[in-house]
């Protein structure tokens, strides 16, 4: 895990085939219910602008983690498992009711585990990655 990064661009291919090793991650009933919203160039400002204000910055332990120059914002959607779950093959299970008849969350299990080969698919491709989470404006 990296929390320094240099600002050069991340071409597109590369991209793609992080991105495309990421979808291949396991999920129940094949839901795959994850989304990636990928930030790039001064997308990426916007973000830290939002997200880490400049008031904020000051004694900031990773500024470095500033600089990169591109950002992945996974995003688990229960919908797509209560949907697939609903479906003939899967009704049975009771799990098409809604979120609340999961005894566990599997939207986040597997978003979690697409985001790992997300991070292995960019170690693979001579890149530093970090996973992290954002603790204050998260709209």
């Amino acid at each position: 895990m990296r929390r320094a990064f240099r600002p050069d661009a991340v071409a597109d291919a590369v991209l793609d085939r992080i991105l495309a090793t990421a979808m291949r991650a396991p999920s129940a009933g094949n839901s795959q219910g994850w989304h990636f919203v990928v930030l790039t160039g001064a997308q990426t400002a916007v973000f830290w602008d939002r997200t880490l204000p400049s008031e904020r910055r000051r004694g900031f332990r990773w500024p470095g983690l500033l600089a990169a120059p591109v950002i992945v914002l996974p995003f688990a959607d229960p919908t797509a498992y209560t949907t697939r779950y609903a479906e003939s093959d899967k009704a049975a299970t009771g799990l098409g009711a809604g979120a609340h008849a999961w005894p566990v969350p599997y939207w986040t299990v597997d978003t979690a585990m697409a985001v790992q080969l997300l991070l292995l698919a960019a170690h693979d491709e001579g890149l530093g990655a970090l996973f992290f989470a954002v603790f204050r404006a998260e709209r």
